[in-house]
């Protein structure tokens, strides 16, 4: 688990993949479990002495339990990966804002405040299969 928020947007590290193979295509709520370190990628177009295997671009695993759009609970968990990026363009960023309510920015609010205020908060997620094969989170505020 994290020890500092500030370290789990910083930290390089490896990691496996997300466990949703069996989300179907759909809405729903997600209640926000934990934020946590994920996989690093390395892009191979940024060689250089400093970085032989590439730049390295460590990735946040953000992990939501699941409910129906009419909140009746699933036995599923879903997660998606963003940068370690908190600009205000950043997907965490947007990802801050939806479970805050409000948008989200780095330089008034601590990771740490952040990321302690948005753990057991409830969003709207929009699970998709893009044309690679692959599965996208899109996070939204939740309505009541």
């Amino acid at each position: 688990m994290i020890t500092s928020a500030a370290s789990l947007f910083k930290s390089p590290t490896t990691g496996g993949g997300g466990k949703y193979e069996s989300v179907k295509d759909g809405l729903y709520r997600g209640t926000l479990l934990r934020i946590e370190e994920g996989p690093t990628f390395f892009d191979t177009k940024a060689i250089s002495d400093e970085f032989p295997q590439g730049k390295p671009q460590p990735k946040v695993r953000w992990t939501w339990n699941l409910s129906t759009p009419d909140s009746k609970p699933l036995d599923e968990e879903i997660s998606e990966l963003t940068s370690d990026a908190t600009g205000e363009k950043s997907t965490a960023a947007k990802f801050f804002s939806a479970h805050m309510g409000k948008t989200f920015d780095n330089r008034a609010t601590s990771l740490e405040e952040a990321v302690d205020s948005v753990i057991g908060q409830t969003v709207l997620l929009s699970v998709s299969t893009k044309t690679s094969g692959y599965r996208k989170v899109d996070v939204f505020p939740a309505t009541n």
